[in-house]
């Protein structure tokens, strides 16, 4: 093998001062003669350093041995270089390997000066992506953009920031976009309301006939879904189950992800705190990922809408703060069961009812009820000895008058 070398690429370009060689282990692809050639552009090569006669006090086959082996190609004057090629003109075995190249830059050379980009936003977005220039490695003039140290991306795509330090060396940083999603129906407008057909006359010289009726075709969620707030724009998709529906931005869900609503025990002090005379319910609502684990969504505005106990009064509905405390929401209610909540994450939530009295309110009249009984049955006895008594006592009226009649016949 004639061509036994390797070519490594840097970063960026730097001044190398030296390349060591890390031999492997075993008896053979040692370099005996090596030449360190230096490149910017990776076709324009200038030796940086050759030796020859190399030799190895052992096969290196231990951590302490091949230490003891390194060889360092030294380059006399640093070069600045961003492609490397090291070559081993001669080996044993016909070929090379190595365990490790190190190589080393000489620091006391000026060097251009660097920066880096930071983002607004790294999360699949529709609205404009704004990348800044930070971390500069000296003070720097930024000598394009109009001299702006930021750049707003309306659509995907790459800009070079050029900047230069106060010694006139000049240096680039490049950022790009890739994550603004194209909204397909930027000019979506809002269905407009159907308007009223007046009926036609029904002609007097013919029957009328009876009026079919259409059904109304119900059409299926889509990821575009009218717009219910300002901060709700139309590039949407909807998840739900029977008792939430989540409305967000497209692309911030997996297709293996699943939204979920877990009912939840109130702990006693926020119980408390919500006040006595209240029923709540309290729940979760999250997505789970399709290996079970949770996907926390925050900083995006998006629409619940909740399934509520259209037999009770709600009274309030509560998000559950990152410390555990209570955040009353505002909300809006949508028909008789269920109400709409613009927030900014998903969580924990409770909806507080107003407490119903009915059962008490039933249970009354079954004590009393009971009570009338129990009095009918004490009373009883006394009623039947007042009405032998009464019979008794009538039973002697009529003897005695049968008996007063019997004597006045005999003085007769």
């Amino acid at each position: 093998d004639t061509e036994r070398y390797l070519t490594v690429k840097l970063d960026q370009p730097m001044h190398i001062s030296a390349v060591e060689f890390v031999p492997a282990g075993g008896g053979n692809g040692k370099i005996y003669d090596g030449t360190v050639w230096g490149s910017m552009d990776g076709e324009n090569w200038t030796v940086l350093s050759q030796k020859k006669g190399i030799t190895y006090t052992n096969q290196a086959n231990t951590l302490i041995d091949t230490i003891a082996n390194i060889k360092s190609f030294d380059i006399e004057v640093p070069q600045k270089v961003q492609y490397v090629k090291i070559v081993a003109d001669r080996s044993n075995g016909n070929w090379f390997a190595a365990r490790a190249f190190n190589f080393y830059e000489d620091t006391t050379i000026s060097k251009n000066p660097t920066a880096e980009i930071e983002y607004s936003t790294k999360e699949p977005t529709t609205e404009p992506v704004t990348a800044k220039l930070v971390n500069a490695s000296a003070n720097i003039t930024i000598i394009n953009n109009d001299g702006k140290d930021t750049y707003v991306f309306n659509e995907n795509g790459v800009f070079t920031f050029e900047f230069q330090d106060e010694k006139g060396r000049k240096g680039k940083a490049t950022a790009k976009v890739d994550w603004i999603k194209k909204n397909d129906n930027p000019s979506q407008e809002k269905p407009q309301p159907e308007k009223p057909t007046t009926p036609k006359p029904t002609n007097p010289t013919k029957p009328n006939r009876p009026t079919i009726s259409v059904p109304e075709v119900i059409k299926p969620v889509t990821d575009t879904v009218e717009k219910t707030d300002q901060n709700i724009s139309n590039n949407k998709k909807t998840y739900g189950t029977n008792k939430v529906t989540v409305t967000l931005p497209n692309n911030m869900i997996a297709k293996d992800e699943t939204l979920k609503v877990e009912n939840l025990t109130l702990p006693n002090h926020l119980q408390e705190e919500i006040g006595p005379n209240r029923e709540n319910d309290y729940f979760e609502i999250y997505f789970e990922t399709g290996v079970g684990q949770k996907h926390e969504i925050t900083n995006t505005t998006m629409e619940i809408t909740v399934q509520i106990d259209s037999t009770k009064q709600l009274l309030d509905v509560y998000a559950i703060n990152a410390d555990g405390t209570l955040k009353k929401l505002s909300y809006k209610k949508v028909g008789a069961n269920k109400i709409t909540i613009i927030t900014t994450k998903l969580g924990k939530y409770v909806l507080s009812y107003e407490k119903n009295n009915e059962e008490k309110v039933e249970v009354e009249p079954e004590k009393n009820k009971e009570k009338t009984s129990k009095i009918t049955k004490e009373q009883a006895p006394k009623i039947v000895i007042v009405v032998i008594t009464v019979i008794v006592l009538l039973g002697v009226v009529i003897l005695t008058m049968i008996k007063k009649k019997k004597e006045e016949v005999e003085v007769i």
